[in-house]
């Protein structure tokens, strides 16, 4: 742990005086739990009257402050920096709700629809992996390759306002950065010595960086927001028991099950030579996930919720129609109407949505 997260306000002001002639800290203690980089303070910054977040720490982070600014949206902005004999100070964006960490969203989404939860954690995990993929650079370059040091739940904000329409199964809002990866520690380049790891979510088999380390992580989190429990190492070991813990807290979904394995699975490989990158796991959850028709999705979420047995298509198709007919304004069944949706089953089946077990179809 970092000398600074021992500091209290009256050591701040002995240790860097321009900071507290500058800065006010309302609260005595600093937010959240200390890391290995330092401690993180809120403050209001008189010269500007706005609240800002400070970090205090007894490491030089100047260099991935430059870093932070070239990948701007993606991490915190640092708005200013000081120094003194060793101290060193970093005054931040503040991230105030709607932002909120993982670690905080998976106590939100404890008893909740678990679909809705796979499809949320699909959703914001792809983000991280936006995020992911510009602190990395350029894929496989000799140079300017970077890799966070820490990624787990607290490190990572998303902007949780989640649209209220009933009829989205993917909820977050589009046409803005949905995560921002924090903790100064980001900027560790290919083949360094990683410091400051967590133990539960660092590739225990890495101790130097390499592009897939923070993925393997990223995967850890991943099944911890859509299970809500933390998987071991020894589980993210084996695609057979990445299995059982998702079947354990499932979706409801045997599709949905399969594809959060599988996306796990991918970006555990990562943190082994070769292993993908983050923008080819994106491409992955488009191909799996987000280029399914919203409706499949939409049908799915109702057949999970109803927990009917297996069903015929017609069968099906009859549990279906108030779905079809919400969405398409239709205020009657009608025999084309009924065909029409009998297709939809079909091609959810063919999709991989459903199970076909003779005349049955499961989900």
């Amino acid at each position: 742990m970092s000398l600074a997260s021992t500091l209290d306000i009256a050591d701040i002001a002995r240790l860097l005086p321009s900071l507290t002639d500058r800065f006010e800290f309302p609260d005595p203690r600093p937010m959240g739990r200390p890391s290995g980089f330092g401690a993180v303070w809120r403050a209001h910054d008189r010269l500007l009257d706005q609240a800002v977040a400070i970090k205090i720490s007894d490491s030089d982070l100047s260099s991935e402050v430059r870093y932070c600014r070239k990948i701007d949206g993606h991490t915190v902005r640092v708005y200013d920096y000081f120094e003194r004999s060793g101290w060193y100070a970093y005054a931040m964006e503040l991230l105030a709700e709607p932002w909120t960490t993982i670690d905080a969203l998976i106590g939100r989404h404890d008893g909740c629809d678990m679909l809705q939860r796979y499809l949320d954690g699909f959703e914001v995990i792809d983000a991280v992996l936006a995020a992911l993929g510009h602190i990395h650079g350029v894929p496989y370059s000799r140079e300017r390759r970077h890799v966070h040091a820490d990624i787990q739940p607290r490190n990572l904000f998303v902007w949780w306002q989640p649209k209220g329409n009933p009829r989205d199964v993917f909820r977050l809002q589009a046409g803005r950065d949905l995560v921002k990866v924090i903790d100064l520690g980001l900027t560790v380049q290919k083949g360094e010595w990683h410091e400051g790891r967590h133990p539960n979510y660092a590739n225990p088999g890495r101790d130097v960086a390499h592009h897939g380390h923070d993925l393997y992580s990223a995967a850890v989190v991943f099944l911890e927001l859509v299970t809500g429990v933390l998987p071991s190492h020894h589980t993210m070991g084996h695609s057979s028991r990445v299995m059982d813990h998702v079947i354990a807290h499932s979706s409801g979904s045997i599709a949905i099950d399969c594809i959060a394995v599988e996306f796990a699975n991918e970006a555990a490989r990562a943190g082994v030579s070769g292993g993908p990158t983050a923008a080819r796991l994106r491409q992955l959850l488009a191909s799996w996930l987000f280029d399914l028709p919203p409706m499949h999705l939409l049908a799915l979420r109702e057949l999970v919720r109803q927990q009917p047995g297996p069903l015929k298509k017609s069968e099906m198709a009859a549990l279906l129609f108030p779905v079809y007919a919400k969405h398409l304004g239709w205020k009657n069944a009608t025999g084309s109407r009924t065909e029409a949706i009998q297709e939809e089953v079909l091609e959810m089946a063919d999709a991989g949505l459903l199970v076909r077990d003779g005349y049955h179809y499961r989900y």
